[in-house]
């Protein structure tokens, strides 16, 4: 699966080439209307990552600059995320 990442002005990248398996979790948040990365490319590729965990979280009506934007509602999302995670920890042996 081929997932390009081509913008005018930007550079392009096969993101499939740069690795889909990781030993980390991954969060993605993207903006719905962003039209330099598109939200729809985003997601797929967060679908096709190996890692111990994946989340997908879209910021409806944002663009690009999601985190500027809706930086209210991007800080709660990391938040409740790394609270998730620190959970999830507390399961593990030491």
């Amino acid at each position: 699966m081929k997932m390009p990442f081509s913008a005018p002005g930007y550079a392009n990248e096969d993101l499939v080439a740069l690795g889909r398996d990781f030993r980390v979790p991954i969060f993605v948040l993207q903006g719905t209307a962003d039209d330099i990365a598109p939200a729809s490319l985003a997601k797929a590729y967060v679908d096709s990552l190996v890692a111990p965990r994946t989340e997908y979280v879209p910021v409806e009506g944002a663009g690009h600059y999601a985190f500027m934007t809706r930086s209210e509602f991007v800080l709660q999302e990391l938040v409740a995320w790394e609270h998730q995670l620190e959970s999830a920890s507390a399961d593990l042996p030491p």
